[in-house]
């Protein structure tokens, strides 16, 4: 799993980012 954000993961091969994760998971998931 690619580790990204703040300490949060997703199993997504997204690169890391500096914004807040769970937005992104929403639009991810």
């Amino acid at each position: 799993d690619a580790e990204v954000g703040e300490g949060y993961t997703t199993k997504k091969p997204h690169p890391r980012i500096s914004y807040p994760l769970k937005e992104q998971i929403v639009e991810w998931t």
